[in-house]
Formats: structure tokens, sequence, C-alpha cells
């Protein structure tokens, strides 16, 4: 039996697999609903921000390098790692350094129509393809 899990052992990939997964999780799901499920945070006007919102999961504000950083509600954040604490996902995207070490909850953003909204630090999908 012993023989058994040192070879499972030695096929396994080094690395955090978990940490991988959750990253992979957040990746799949911005590229499958990131124009469906946000919008943009500054209620600028957007040929996607048109689409019907049928599922809200976050709004997305644009960096100086005119990039999509994408900001989950707390649910949003739950459905795209479904299946994995919200702590774990928390530690996750701090020690790939996509969100600050200080990290710890959702903050009040304000969002253009809608007033504040406790949203998390913007994921960059750019970001994420680099890590996982």
């Amino acid at each position: 039996m012993l023989e058994l899990f040192t070879q499972w052992c030695q096929g396994q990939k080094s690395g955090n697999h978990e940490q991988a997964a959750i990253l992979q999780s957040i990746r799949e799901f911005l590229e499958a609903h990131g124009e469906g499920q946000f919008t943009r945070m500054d209620g600028s006007d957007e040929a996607q921000d048109k689409l019907a919102m049928t599922s809200r999961a976050g709004w997305y504000e644009r960096d100086d390098l005119n990039r999509r950083g994408y900001r989950f509600t707390s649910v949003g954040l739950k459905r795209a790692t479904d299946g994995f604490d919200v702590a774990r996902v928390l530690r996750a995207l701090i020690d790939a350094r996509i969100w600050p070490s200080t990290t710890k909850r959702a903050e009040q953003k304000k969002v253009q129509g809608e007033g504040n909204i406790r949203l998390w630090p913007p994921i960059y999908l750019e970001g994420l393809q680099d890590e996982a």
C-alpha cells in the first residue's frame, strides 16, 4: 500500500493544485460570463452594457492600460468558485498576487446609478492567464 501511495505522489505535479483549480475556475467563469454578467461601474455607454443582464456577478472598471478589472459581488464570486470555501478563494487570490495581501472582505464601492455596493478588488483576466 505504501508503495502505491509513493508512486501516486511521484505522479502528482508540484505546486498547489487547489489554488490552480480556483484560479482556473475564475478564469473560465470570466471567459464565459464576462460580457453578460458584468457592467461598467461608471455607467458609461458601451455596447456590451446594453445587453440584458440575466444574473449579475459584478461590475467592471478600466485601468490605465484599458484592461477590464472585474469586481465580483460576494454572490458572484461564490458562483465563480463553486465548491471552494470563500476563505480558501481569498487565500488563493492573495497568494497568486492577484489581490493585495491586506484584502479581508469586499469593500464599499460607488457604482453609477446603483449607489454604494460591496465589491471585491478587481481581477484582471490577463493576470489569471499568467497564474493558472
